[in-house]
């Protein structure tokens, strides 16, 4: 019998597999040797990072390019003079589980996703203009999220090859 260290290393190198069976798989593998910071990350991927979102990974960041809805025209870019103010709201970090989004990228057909700004990021936006009320939305690429799932595998797969390294093979 194959050791779970290196059954859960050969299962991350197939690009069909899951990444939330191969968090769950590492998940027990983490916990069973003790590694509470991996165990940690595992758990705030599966299930998401809304209630710490500082604890968010930088590879959770996504660009998005912000958009208001015009009854007439429908939805526009919006443009602003200052890049830096522009860069602070189109950067934002994706707190959903790995789960939810696999099923966003595997569900549509679509190549772009719509980021609804909260509330509170609506009322920033609309008091930078003219302020009336508007709607605004970040509008991002799908391959920015299928990016965050292959980063979540490497890591996996990483973290088998430096316990494999280690002798640890479970």
């Amino acid at each position: 019998m194959e050791s779970i260290v290196l059954e859960l290393q050969k299962e991350a190198m197939i690009s069909k597999n899951d990444v939330s069976g191969l968090l769950r798989r590492s998940l027990v593998i983490a916990r069973k040797l003790g590694l509470i910071d991996f165990e940690n990350w595992v758990n705030d991927e599966l299930s998401g990072y809304s209630t710490k979102p500082n604890n968010a990974p930088d590879y959770r960041e996504i660009t998005g390019t912000l958009q208001w809805f015009n009854p007439v025209r429908g939805s526009c870019p919006v443009l602003a003079e200052d890049p830096e103010l522009m860069d602070t709201i189109t950067n934002v970090k994706l707190f959903e589980s790995i789960s939810e989004l696999e099923n966003l990228v595997n569900s549509t057909n679509s190549n772009n996703f719509v980021y609804q700004l909260n509330q509170k990021q609506q009322n920033l936006i609309s008091s930078l203009g003219d302020g009336g009320l508007q709607q605004f939305r970040l509008l991002f690429s799908k391959n920015q999220a299928q990016r965050i799932i292959v980063t979540v595998k490497n890591i996996i797969l990483e973290w088998t090859l430096t316990l494999e390294a280690d002798g640890v093979l479970g």
